[in-house]
This record gives C-alpha cells, structure tokens and sequence, in this order.
C-alpha cells in the first residue's frame, strides 16, 4: 500500500437521487461540496512502506493472508509500541482520518457498502453506518444514505421515467433508501424526513 490513500473511489454503479434535488451521483471521486463547506473533512494520508504520519502520530497497514492490520503509534515512523491493532477482512480498505477517526470502507458490493468509524485514540469502533452513493463528512456528523430492501414506487422517485427505465432495462431493482445521520458527539443514528431512489443490481 505504498501510495496515496484514496478517498471515496468508489466505482459503485448507483444514482442516489433525494426528492426534489440531486444528492449524489456515484462516481470515482469525492463529492465536491459538504455540509460545512467546501473544506475537505477527510484528512488524506500518504503511506511510505506502509507507515502513514502525522501530527507526531502514525498508523501502519499491514496485509497478510487472508487479512489485513491497522495499527495506530503515537509516534512518528511507527516505531513505538503500538497503542492498539485491529484486524479486518480482505473485503475492506482503510480510506481515512476524519475528526480524530479512522475511517475503514467495508464490502464488495457495488449498490451498497458499510463504513466502520474507530476511535483515534482507543480504536474502539464508534460506529458503523450502512449506505449508497457516498456519505458526505462534516465537522460533526456524516449525512447519508441508508439502503432499504423496499421496492420503490416509480411515480415517488424524483428521477426522471427514462432514467428509472433505463435502470430497470439494465436488470436493476429501484428501491427507496433512507437519509440519515451519524452524530459524532453522541455517536447514535437518527433518520432525516428525506427519502431518495437507488438502483440496486
């Protein structure tokens, strides 16, 4: 993993749409505007033989078979004792440091995917949130979009017939997903009144 980490490349082959205005358009990148503003919230970290530093901190990943480490040293270079070591399944990736929380990007499926939020300090996992499209991180919180199993009613979706025809042509499911937020200070889940449509393949 001697690269630059990416942020949210996620090819994921879903349009997420909120009534009344676009929310997300899946693509490989990262939205341009969040709900704080345009600065970046998601701290990019670049890895030097799999060792990433910062702020007199750094994280090590570490790929075995079967598996991979994330590792957290409260020094630069990695070198000190590590202050925790989590593990997880091939099927994730680590994608970055938001408000003191490392961010692990969890599954293969293209229409929908998990996030794990762990403590920076501790690595105790605070969090999870389950969603389409991508999560837009503020200062405080992630606004999101839960999937749901609900088949959706077409006349209800703010996408256009010919796009929902499309979807449904190219062997697509349109379902309806749930907005919701993760509150970093609580860490607890409320649902928004917005609802939106996705494509599930």
């Amino acid at each position: 993993m001697n690269c630059k980490s990416r942020i949210f490349s996620l090819a994921a082959v879903v349009a997420l749409v909120a009534c009344g205005k676009p929310v997300a358009e899946t693509s490989s990148g990262y939205p341009d505007k969040y709900e704080t503003g345009s600065e970046r919230q998601v701290m990019q970290l670049v890895f030097n033989d799999g060792c990433a530093s910062w702020n007199g901190a750094s994280i090590r990943v570490s790929t075995f078979e079967g598996y991979w480490t994330l590792s957290r040293y409260s020094s630069q270079r990695c070198t000190a004792p590590a202050l925790f070591e989590q593990q997880f399944e091939m099927d994730s990736q680590f994608i970055g440091f938001w408000e003191n929380t490392l961010v692990i990007d969890v599954g293969t499926a293209d229409a929908d995917r998990e996030m794990y939020l762990l403590d920076g300090g501790s690595g105790e996992r605070i969090g999870e949130i389950w969603y389409v499209g991508e999560p837009l991180f503020g200062k405080t919180g992630i606004t999101f979009y839960e999937p749901t199993r609900e088949q959706a009613i077409l006349d209800e979706c703010p996408q256009k017939r010919e796009e929902l025809n499309r979807w449904q042509d190219q062997g697509a499911m349109i379902m309806y997903a749930s907005k919701k937020r993760f509150d970093l200070k609580t860490r607890n889940t409320n649902a928004l009144e917005e609802k939106g449509c996705y494509a599930m393949r």
